[in-house]
């Protein structure tokens, strides 16, 4: 079986197709399950499911891809022996250092205390132990964002937000458009909630590289979705206004 998620992930990339299969139409190409009126006739449907295919299979052939990277990353993290090259190279540093203070007990013992290598072969043990973390959850959060990517997809989740934008405002595009974007950046910011949530409070902790409280993570996150509205939504509406005109 192709893995296409390393560390024993049990998805693989036949399996994703063969799912994919359960909504291939009579030509052969996906037919997403919500679809928007007018999608449906034969002149649309020439140019959306062929489009719609080929996204999902790019899609597919690019997580490949990154999870082979992880899977040799994740093999690189696991070595557990420091590096003979530079412990050859370590070694001889240390030994100079106390070939210079023999014959001087403060200088011996203060010698000791500065050795190079107990201390890089500490810091890279740790390191090592941070990387398999990271990207332990890194391949976790890439599977999770397959699938609803593919989901999405495959749902028609997009002109379905689209046609539900334009429920909540029908007065123009422009409206429309804001409304849709801001239901994908609400949607978006709360699936990816516990993510972010984990890998600072449980991975980050871990290792003592996260000094944020809970209440700050949170403030932080409601003061980027405000900066989000208040620039980045006239900032759209200029960009969809000039193009009208």
């Amino acid at each position: 079986m192709t893995q296409i998620a390393g560390a024993g992930c049990p998805v693989s990339l036949s399996n994703m197709i063969a799912f994919l299969k359960t909504f291939l139409d009579e030509n052969g190409n996906v037919s997403p399950l919500y679809k928007q009126e007018g999608a449906s006739t034969p002149d649309a449907e020439s140019i959306y499911a062929p489009a719609l295919t080929y996204t999902l299979l790019f899609t597919l052939v690019v997580y490949a891809f990154e999870a082979h990277l992880d899977d040799l990353q994740y093999a690189a993290y696991k070595i557990k022996d420091f590096p003979k090259n530079l412990k050859d190279t370590v070694l001889k540093i240390d030994g100079l250092a106390n070939a210079k203070s023999e014959g001087n007990t403060k200088e011996e013992e203060a010698a000791d205390d500065v050795l190079l290598l107990p201390k890089l072969e500490s810091k890279f043990e740790k390191s090592q132990k941070y990387g398999v973390d990271k990207i332990r959850f890194q391949m976790v959060s890439q599977l999770y964002n397959l699938i609803e990517g593919v989901g999405f997809l495959v749902c028609g989740f997009l002109p379905y937000t689209w046609d539900m934008a334009a429920s909540v405002y029908d007065k123009g595009e422009i409206g429309t458009s804001l409304v849709f974007l801001a239901i994908l950046t609400l949607i978006g910011t709360i699936t990816s909630l516990p993510f972010e949530l984990y890998s600072t409070f449980q991975i980050e902790k871990k290792h003592g590289f996260n000094k944020q409280t809970m209440g700050l993570f949170f403030s932080d996150k409601v003061k980027s979705l405000l900066l989000t509205f208040v620039i980045g939504g006239p900032f759209v509406a200029l960009l969809l206004n000039y193009r009208k005109g």
